[in-house]
């Protein structure tokens, strides 16, 4: 038996192919024929309806927002050669709000207690361990001040005439009670008041912590232009979120500051991240050395 003429198979296969292809477009009601820009409205479309499913979950959908788009937080998504392995799979729960902190567990099964396993004090929640638990409150402190040192860096590396004012002096609120910014930085005869928060990205969360810095600092500009011997001032809050969201007002304080380079941005961002990384690894007891077990010898 001789075997088939290749050049006459060749149209069959177009032909079936062409059907299949076919049957696709109007099982998806892409007219046909399909051209690029079909195919681009198609996949823009499927990927919004995904990103509406996923936001409205009432919990691993409450941060979605905060990362749609930002490629500088994703960063690490398209490039996974920027954390190891076992801290990949903690940023994506941890992006998916699907760690094993007791209120995450209480989903899955009826937990015995949902309190904090080490404060006591409120619900085991992500945004608990990673912005309000006193037991990390050491690690935030370290997380907050780096950053800070960060942008100190950045600004003075400019090589403009300025001063910058690491933890200026206290000021007493119009109302009562002392308030201190991160940085106060001079330029050209302008009063720049630097901020920086690290917050949870729940909700709103992001956009409240820029006005809670707009408001608490904003009251003490007239003070901080007579001190400074400045004409204008303005406050800049540089706003974090605890798994690396940045913010687009951020990015523009960040701006205002001389800080161009999108490779800073992303420096923040993963320097965040990665503490935040450890700061959940610490609270889960993860970095805790080995226990040898009592019946092998030592």
């Amino acid at each position: 038996m001789q075997n088939p003429d290749p050049a006459m198979q060749a149209p069959a296969l177009g032909t079936r192919l062409e059907g299949r292809l076919k049957r696709l477009a109007r099982a998806t009601r892409i007219n046909w024929p399909v051209t690029d820009q079909d195919l681009e409205s198609y996949v823009k479309q499927k990927r919004r309806a995904e990103l509406a499913r996923w936001s409205s979950q009432s919990s691993q959908g409450k941060s979605v927002t905060a990362f749609t788009d930002n490629t500088t937080a994703n960063a690490w998504l398209s490039n996974p050669t920027i954390l190891k392995p076992g801290r990949m799979i903690t940023a994506l729960r941890m992006r998916t709000n699907s760690c094993s902190n007791r209120v995450a567990m209480n989903r899955i099964g009826p937990v015995p207690d949902i309190d904090c396993r080490q404060c006591g004090t409120q619900l085991e929640t992500l945004g608990h361990i990673l912005g309000m638990c006193r037991y990390t409150k050491p690690s935030r402190i370290r997380r907050h001040d780096e950053i800070c040192d960060l942008i100190v860096q950045e600004v003075q590396k400019q090589g403009r005439e300025e001063a910058v004012t690491v933890e200026p002096p206290t000021m007493v609120a119009p109302r009562g009670g002392n308030l201190k910014p991160d940085l106060v930085i001079q330029r050209q005869g302008r009063v720049l008041v630097v901020d920086v928060t690290v917050r949870h990205e729940d909700g709103n969360n992001l956009a409240m912590g820029h006005n809670d810095k707009m408001r608490k600092y904003g009251k003490l500009l007239p003070q901080f232009r007579q001190r400074f011997g400045s004409t204008d001032a303005k406050v800049l809050p540089i706003v974090v979120g605890t798994r690396g969201a940045m913010p687009r007002k951020t990015i523009q304080g960040l701006q205002k500051l001389g800080i161009t380079t999108k490779g800073v941005y992303k420096t923040i961002s993963l320097i965040v991240l990665r503490s935040s990384i450890e700061i959940y690894h610490d609270f889960m007891e993860y970095n805790a050395p080995l226990r040898r077990d009592a019946r092998q010898p030592p």
